[in-house]
């Protein structure tokens, strides 16, 4: 039996052509990765303030967005800047005072005066911390050296910032304009371009729901957690507490590495009795959240299985970082709206249409063999 197959030189060339676009188009994705990422990520904030231009936009004249957009920065502007002075600014404060209390604290642990010093003492670690106090030392003192590039690290920081800025503002003001304008010269079919437009709306509703009650979350889990650390008279409750809301801003997992960091800190900084009760503290406030809160934003917003939640938050922090754990659930969530319309909307006769290509297949198959 002799099976002959023919292939087009022209097929051949299509195969290699497309094959050599694809690799080009991965490289190219790869060398723009961070400015993609950039664009993406004011793309995000973008729709999460288009809701405030628009509610403003309706009292400007004409129902101009450009006053709105201006009214909504200047507010992100100086809620930016509350946050700078009422947080950063004790918070730089208690870090240096606790950057002037550390020789004290090390003594008293050397000496085990606190309980992880008697632990140290009881198991003869001496030795070792001090190796490590000095290996911490001449790290600084690398870390002092290379100040001068951290110092042009920290510029390119800046200008990224502002490049983000700059493109969500635009976003905000030419953004609908330039989708509306799009979609007169794409679609000529008004049924079509009305279902893709209750999709983008449902999608948009999703990401800007999320957001904002993620940072609604993050911030009611800072408040507590302030609470706690001002009643158990930890010492730096603000710093703690930031750590807590920025966290929190990961969905899923950003509580729990929060409570571990705060409860690691509480340890060192005080005693292993608060520690343990801010533990208590931290689990018991997590179930609260995930019976309350969580299911308010992610179940109303999204309405995804708890499994997909999770691989979403993952897959993102892998992919992006804390940054792409913010953005998976919300991105999910439209995937799963863009599945749904595709299911709905699909050909009735697209079954019988693939059991006669498996016929037809099939017959071929039975005629090369015979």
């Amino acid at each position: 039996m002799t099976l002959n197959i023919n292939i087009e030189t022209k097929n051949v060339v299509k195969i290699f052509a497309i094959a050599v676009l694809f690799v080009t188009g991965m490289l190219a994705l790869g060398r723009m990765y961070d400015a993609l990422i950039l664009v993406f990520t004011s793309f995000f904030f973008a729709l999460a303030l288009n809701p405030a231009v628009s509610f403003f936009s309706k009292y400007m004249p004409k129902k101009r967005r450009g006053p709105a957009v201006a009214i909504v920065v200047v507010i992100a502007l100086a809620l930016l800047s509350f946050l700078i002075f009422s947080i950063i600014t004790p918070i730089a404060r208690e870090a240096s005072a606790f950057a002037d209390t550390v020789p004290e604290r090390i003594a008293e642990i050397r000496d085990g005066q606190t309980p992880v010093g008697g632990f140290i003492e009881r198991y003869d670690l001496e030795d070792d911390i001090s190796e490590a106090v000095s290996s911490t030392q001449v790290r600084l003192q690398s870390f002092a050296t290379s100040a001068v590039s951290r110092v042009g690290q920290f510029g390119n920081s800046i200008i990224t910032s502002l490049s983000g800025f700059v493109i969500t503002i635009l976003m905000l003001l030419n953004g609908p304009a330039l989708l509306k304008s799009a979609a007169d010269k794409i679609y000529r079919n008004k049924d079509l371009r009305a279902r893709h437009e209750r999709l983008l709306s449902k999608m948009y509703g999703i990401v800007t729901g999320y957001v904002n009650g993620q940072v609604v979350v993050a911030l009611i889990a800072a408040l507590a957690s302030l609470g706690a650390l001002f009643l158990l008279k930890t010492p730096y409750p603000l710093p703690l507490a930031s750590i807590v809301f920025v966290f929190g801003l990961i969905p899923l997992i950003g509580n729990t590495l929060a409570a571990v960091l705060v409860v690691l800190f509480t340890l060192v900084l005080k005693d292993a009795t608060s520690a343990v009760v801010l533990g208590v503290f931290f689990v018991l406030y997590q179930q609260i959240e995930n019976a309350t809160l969580q299911p308010m934003v992610q179940g109303k917003t999204t309405q995804l299985p708890t499994l997909v939640i999770f691989v979403s938050v993952i897959l993102g922090v892998a992919a992006m970082g804390p940054i792409g754990g913010l953005f998976a659930i919300p991105a999910a969530g439209c995937a799963k709206i863009l599945l749904v319309d595709y299911l709905n909307h699909r050909p009735d006769n697209h079954v019988h249409q693939s059991k006669n290509l498996a016929g037809k297949l099939t017959d071929q198959l039975k005629k090369a063999v015979s």
